[in-house]
């Protein structure tokens, strides 16, 4: 094994493994330091972080979550009616969530009480499409598993959304925490999920996230994402998706928030008629980093992805997208598409957009592609010929830019949400 960072051994000395816990829980742990331990925090010379660098992950003195934190007012992202959950620092808090009265063959609640209640179906997913050995942030949220959120449902459809509180909440000293989410949706069962991160207080905390979803056998899961940490934050955000035989997987995510964000999304279209469509909304300002990484796995013949990803950088703002679509051999009549574009408002923004494109099957229909500009001055003119002042010129053609695909992922009243977020930073910036 290599030698650790100072940082990186101090992550592997906070794991705690009790050997009253559940031998395969005990194993997947074990399996976690083992791999991180050969590498600690991936580096530039790691090819898929070769654009983002967690240097800033060694700079903090990182400490234990206290467990008497105090909560501030909660930000929800919907007025309606909804199943409402809570994540603080990366352990589940019931007594803030609203979880009751949920039907037959479902389960919404903590990952450590599912791992009471619903052992064997955890054991057969757990740790099975986000492995310890895709990636060293998983491996590292695996040696530290004990809690965050579990949602189960079988032969369901629910009838109003769920909405997922994460808040990082810091009292003055550096946190790091690594929750693990399991989503299960099986035998046509259909879900909505609104999931928002978001920070209390100034300080600084290391979210590194792992959720497996397996959305099976004709399921529909709404998956819709809101990355607005705080602005000391480090996030990475690790997922792991299984979409089989007629099942759909849809996500909207948007981020507009933290010091570092990296969003890492594989999908897997383990079986014919599988589908998934996803979309990006990035926001960056200042000295931000935002790096949204996404590799969808096409492994069964007649499968479908779409993928469009827009940013808009501002200050002194890095974006990072890439985005690959992988054929596997055998999958023919695979449908894949990807673009990415990004507006670059100020001289100092960087991004690095790198799609690919890996096909090993024959009679497929895939494209990827990427743009990266700045605003129309000829569309600026005629908006100020018109009378329009400049700033407001610019803060049109922005939001038109972002808004035009909102409306395509049937969002109901959080589409509100994202238009207002995006409203927002525009004017801010």
């Amino acid at each position: 094994m290599n030698k650790l960072s100072a940082t990186s051994q101090s992550f592997v000395d906070a794991c705690s493994i009790s050997e009253t816990e559940l031998p395969w829980l005990i194993s997947l742990k074990k399996c976690g330091i083992e791999e991180f331990s050969k590498v600690g925090l991936p580096t530039l010379r790691n090819e898929a972080w070769r654009y983002t660098s967690l240097k800033q992950l060694e700079r903090l003195d990182w400490q234990k979550v206290a467990e008497d934190y105090e909560v501030g007012e909660l930000s929800w992202l919907t007025s309606g009616d909804s199943y409402k959950l809570v994540i603080v620092n990366g352990k589940f808090n019931y007594s803030l969530s609203e979880i009751g009265g949920f039907p037959e063959g479902a389960f919404i609640g903590s990952l450590s009480e599912a791992l009471v209640s619903h052992s064997e179906l955890l054991e057969t997913h757990l740790g099975r499409i986000a492995t310890s050995k895709d990636s060293p942030l998983l491996a590292l949220n695996a040696s530290h598993m004990a809690d965050g959120y579990v949602i189960l449902l079988s032969k369901v459809e629910l009838t109003k959304p769920i909405e997922i509180l994460n808040v990082g909440r810091t009292d003055g000293q550096a946190i790091a925490y690594h929750p693990r989410n399991l989503i299960l949706l099986d035998q046509l069962s259909r879900a909505t999920i609104f999931e928002h991160y978001t920070g209390q207080n100034a300080g600084s905390y290391f979210m590194n996230s792992g959720t497996e979803i397996f959305v099976d056998q004709g399921s529909h899961l709404q998956h819709h994402r809101i990355f607005a940490d705080g602005p000391e934050a480090i996030g990475v955000a690790s997922t792991g998706v299984r979409v089989g035989s007629d099942a759909n997987y849809t996500s909207l995510v948007l981020s507009d928030g933290g010091k570092l964000l990296r969003n890492d999304v594989r999908i897997h279209l383990s079986a014919s008629g599988a589908e998934t469509k996803l979309g990006g909304i990035y926001l960056a300002d200042d000295e931000q980093h935002v790096d949204h990484t996404v590799v969808i796995e096409h492994e069964m013949p007649h499968t479908k992805s779409e993928q469009l990803f827009k940013g808009v950088l501002s200050g002194k703002a890095r974006g990072v997208f890439q985005g690959n679509i992988k054929v596997h051999e055998g999958a023919d009549g695979s449908d894949g598409q990807l673009t990415n574009k990004t507006l670059l408002l100020s001289p100092g923004t960087e991004v690095n957009s790198k799609p690919q494109l890996e096909i090993y099957a024959d009679d497929v229909k895939c494209s990827h592609g990427s743009a990266v500009g700045q605003l129309d001055e000829e569309e600026l003119f005629y908006l100020r010929s018109r009378g329009i002042p400049y700033t407001q010129a610019k803060s049109i053609l922005v939001e038109s830019f972002l808004s035009e695909f909102i409306d395509e992922f049937n969002l109901g009243e959080l589409a509100d949400t994202f238009h207002q977020r995006i409203t927002d930073w525009i004017r801010a910036d």
